[in-house]
């Protein structure tokens, strides 16, 4: 699966609006919050810094923004799997590949994560929509984890929550960290992402099973 960068979300705001925050995207995406400046979003998106802050309060303010849609468009991916009517074990599959594939097709979706790690999540903020959104999919794959737990099939050690985290660290550290560590380990890098995103979602599952 060939990995490439969002380059727009459906924002929802005016044009110029929507130009800004694309803009945006890509330079936190490429920079990070640090190294990111209002200076250079304005004259890339081909608007004043004065009509930047008319729509924004700043640099954090904008950050924030792209944080809570790119939130709330991955919680959507991940709600896209049937989890209600599929075997519990292959739902919680289902679960991680979709995560897997977010973070295959959508580089900002990993650099972004990444350097919201290094700020210990500073610039998130509270989104009543991200919110239900996470809560609803923790619902849904808590029911399938009780359901095969039940039928003896999915560890009892494990909840929703524990699942997902592990998850994502899985999946983001396969994006994030991978090409640093086949220098520091001496091995070849992944050329079959096919593979890799088999393997990787098998040895997720023997985490989970009973």
């Amino acid at each position: 699966m060939a990995k490439k960068a969002k380059i727009s979300l459906p924002w929802g705001f005016t044009e110029t609006v929507s130009r800004i925050m694309d803009v945006a995207l890509c330079e936190f995406g490429t920079k990070g919050f640090a190294s990111t400046s209002t200076t250079d979003i304005a004259k890339k998106a081909g608007v004043s810094k004065q009509l930047l802050y008319h729509y924004f309060d700043g640099k954090r303010d904008i950050y924030s923004n792209i944080l809570k849609h790119m939130a709330e468009a991955n919680y959507n991916a991940l709600l896209a799997v049937d989890y209600e009517n599929l075997p519990p074990l292959e739902a919680i599959r289902q679960g991680f590949l979709a995560l897997y594939d977010i973070y295959a097709t959508d580089q900002f979706s990993v650099t972004i994560a990444v350097d919201q790690t290094l700020h210990r999540g500073e610039h998130i903020v509270k989104d009543v929509k991200s919110d239900k959104l996470r809560d609803e999919l923790l619902t849904k794959l808590g029911a399938s984890v009780k359901k095969g737990q039940e039928a003896g099939e999915i560890s009892m050690a494990v909840n929703a929550t524990s699942i997902h985290i592990m998850a994502v660290l899985l999946a983001l550290g396969r994006f994030s960290f991978w090409p640093m560590l086949t220098l520091i380990m001496n091995i070849e890098p992944i050329e079959d992402d096919a593979v890799s995103r088999a393997d990787m979602a098998e040895f997720y599952m023997r985490a989970i099973r009973a």
